[in-house]
Parts: structure tokens; C-alpha cells; sequence
């Protein structure tokens, strides 16, 4: 079975590194260069405050611009940091832009550190409130999906309005696929993806995912008359190097600026050669992705990006 090609743009990376060139282009060039070598799919990462980087949704907005074909994904996005409708327009706005192009893949976001509590604070959220949060920011984008009135009341809000996009698919139209762990083994976050269009892990290892996925599924079977077709994801970290050491040691490093710290340890990777890294990425297809996303550790993306297309592109 073959799984379909994602590649994480560098929003955050290119504001890690030197800053003495106008690296906005970086992310232009990664994005034609990936549509050019049958790159299935461009994602972005989310964060204000915590993880500063570009806003994910301008971004895949700009890019729609200079590409036609490549599909675009969020992995993942936080709509508990922000207000329902305004949300709702800006999704909705980026699908239309690239004519139908989006999946919206998002998460609950976490409380891993000081900087993420301290991003809750500054919004003035309730960081143990953004489950509930979340569930009541997807019925309320689902609402907006439709054509119909939107009359919602729950814990978090209420609203009262109508459609913003009215009978445009291209724009209400787009998959939402949903964070689930199964080393976790959270009930909540498996039924969230069963009722929308699927799941994806960042940090599983293979068996894990698996069990993710086959929870989905089992709640999904319970919650759908018909059988429903669902997407599981993987995002995976790797760094492309023959010299395990450097690959390893600069991996490492990007992780701790990106993070603050290693959160996962040899749940990221693999680093190194190719061939570990297909052999690794075939454990996932075997479990039953269906897209793996790649995340490069690495402060040369480009080169990362060429080297992937080179050296492993073709063996998955």
C-alpha cells in the first residue's frame, strides 16, 4: 500500500535562523520545488505566543497563489486559541483561495511548558478549558459548513447568525481531521476524529498508531449508519544525512530551539541514511497511514527537502 507525500513548510524555522535575508522566499521555493517532484501535500504548524511563527492560514493562502495542484493541510492547528466565527471566516477564506485544497487538521494544544501556559494566560483562556473548547469550536465549524441558520449555545459560546460563505462549496467544503494518541489512550480525542474525517499522531510509535486508529474506527462504526472512509496521518521528524552523528546532533538541536526542550526523545526520527529512514516509514503504511507528513530537522530545508525527494521519494 502506498501513503500519500506531506511536507511541513518551515514557518517557524525560517524565524530560528538567521534572519539576514529576506527568508520569506524559502517558503515559496520549498512550496514549488514540492509541487514540482509530485509532492502530494504542503502542511503548517500553529502557534501565537508559545512557538511563535507565521500565521499558518495567511501562509498556505499566499502559497495557494503559485501552485495549482498540491493539496495544503494544517498539523496541526489550535481553534481554542481563537473566537469561532472569526476562525470559521478564515478557513472557509483559505479553502476558497485554493480552490478546495484544505484539510484542517487540528488539536487541543498542550500545557507543556511555561511559554504555552503563559500563551492560555495572555488570551486570557482557560488552559483546562481547551478541550471542551475545541469540541464546541468544531460543531460551530461545522455549522458554518452549511447553509442553514446558526443558532449554537454551549458552555464557551453563543451565537446567533448566519452563513458567511452561502453555497460555495470551494470554500464550506474542507476534511477536519483531529490529534489522537493512542499511546494516550484518551476516549475523547478517538471519538472527536470518528466524527469528523480522521486523525493525526505526531508521536506514536507504529503500534500505537495503529491502535489509534483502529479506536477511531471502532467508535466511528458506532456513530455512522454507513461505513465511513477516514484519513490517518502520521507526522514524522527525520533528518537526512549518511553521518548518523551529525544527522542525530543537528536534529537535536533544532528540536531543543524549536521546543525549549526534547519533549519525546526517540519517539521523533529516525535521523540518518535513507534507508532507515524508508524502512521506518513503511512500519506507519503497514499500520495503515494513509498520508505521512514530514517534518525536516534540519536549518537547511531545502537541502533536506532535495535530499528527500533524491534519496526516498520514490520508495514509498
Amino acid at each position: 500500500m502506498k501513503a500519500k507525500i506531506g511536507i511541513l513548510l518551515p514557518t517557524r524555522e525560517i524565524i530560528l535562523g538567521d534572519n539576514s535575508c529576506n527568508r520569506a522566499n524559502e517558503i515559496f521555493e520549498i512550496a514549488s520545488y514540492a509541487e514540482n517532484n509530485n509532492i502530494d501535500s504542503l502542511w503548517v504548524g500553529d502557534s501565537i505566543l508559545a512557538k511563535p511563527r507565521i500565521d499558518p492560514l495567511i501562509t498556505l493562502s499566499s502559497i495557494a497563489s503559485i501552485t495549482k495542484t498540491i493539496e495544503f493541510g494544517t498539523s496541526i492547528y489550535i481553534p481554542a486559541l481563537r473566537n469561532p466565527i472569526t476562525l470559521a471566516h478564515t478557513v472557509m477564506s483559505t479553502n476558497f483561495i485554493s480552490r478546495g485544497r484544505l484539510t484542517f487538521g487540528v488539536g487541543a494544544g498542550g500545557t507543556f511548558n511555561e511559554d504555552q501556559k503563559n500563551e492560555w494566560n495572555a488570551l486570557d483562556i482557560n488552559p483546562n478549558t481547551r478541550g471542551s473548547r475545541l469540541d464546541e469550536m468544531l460543531d460551530i465549524l461545522t455549522m458554518f459548513s452549511k447553509n442553514d441558520e446558526i443558532k449554537y449555545e454551549g458552555k464557551h459560546f453563543k451565537i446567533n447568525t448566519h452563513p458567511i460563505f452561502k453555497n460555495i462549496d470551494e470554500a464550506q467544503n474542507y476534511p477536519i481531521l483531529c490529534v489522537c494518541h493512542g499511546r494516550s489512550n484518551v476516549k475523547k480525542q478517538f471519538i472527536r476524529a470518528a466524527k469528523h474525517q480522521g486523525l493525526i499522531s505526531i508521536s506514536d510509535y507504529p503500534h500505537e498508531f495503529r491502535f489509534a486508529i483502529d479506536q477511531m474506527t471502532e467508535y466511528g462504526n458506532s456513530l455512522n449508519a454507513v461505513e465511513k472512509q477516514y484519513q490517518s496521518v502520521f507526522y514524522m521528524t527525520i533528518n537526512i544525512n549518511n553521518d548518523y552523528t551529525k544527522a542525530e546532533r543537528e536534529a537535536d538541536s533544532f528540536i531543543k530551539q524549536y521546543y525549549g526542550i526534547n519533549i519525546w526523545g526517540d519517539r521523533w526520527g529516525p535521523f540518518g541514511e535513507s534507508q532507515k529512514i524508508i524502512d521506518r516509514v513503511n512500519q506507519y503504511i503497514e499500520a495503515g497511514a494513509t498520508t505521512i507528513i514530514f517534518r525536516f530537522a534540519s536549518f537547511n530545508q531545502i537541502e533536506q527537502l532535495q535530499r528527500f525527494c533524491n534519496q526516498i521519494q520514490r520508495y514509498i
